[in-house]
């Protein structure tokens, strides 16, 4: 129900179905969570590194051939969101129809030190 990921591990997924089945997280914790966690910054090796890691990402997808729709346009909107040293956006409508996601990003620091203790 709680995934850990990010390039560095620094962020936690909590699927929206943990807040249903347990009383230890409350809908108005979470949402403390998730505000107090926006307002993290992300240093820039992060960021650097994240890019370093895209595009290889990148060159697999091209030298393996894989056809992507929009795989052109998404890449030069994922470039121009790195140039500018952020690296949040949102899911495309697609990727919402097709995995329908229920869940929360925190900080895992918050998260491990406010739940897990």
């Amino acid at each position: 129900m709680v995934q850990i990921f990010g390039v560095s591990g620094n962020f936690v997924r909590i699927k929206h179905v943990i807040i249903k089945s347990t009383t230890s997280i409350s809908t108005s914790i979470l949402t403390n969570w998730v505000i107090r966690s926006s307002q993290i910054k992300g240093d820039t090796p992060y960021i650097e590194e994240f890019h370093s890691q895209w595009h290889q990402v990148m060159d697999y997808i091209i030298d393996s051939g894989i056809q992507l729709e929009n795989f052109c346009q998404d890449s030069l909107y994922i470039e121009n969101i790195l140039a500018k040293g952020k690296y949040v956006w949102v899911h495309s409508p697609q990727y919402k129809t097709e995995y329908k996601p229920h869940y929360r990003v925190v900080a895992r620091e918050i998260y491990e030190k406010e739940f897990i203790h």
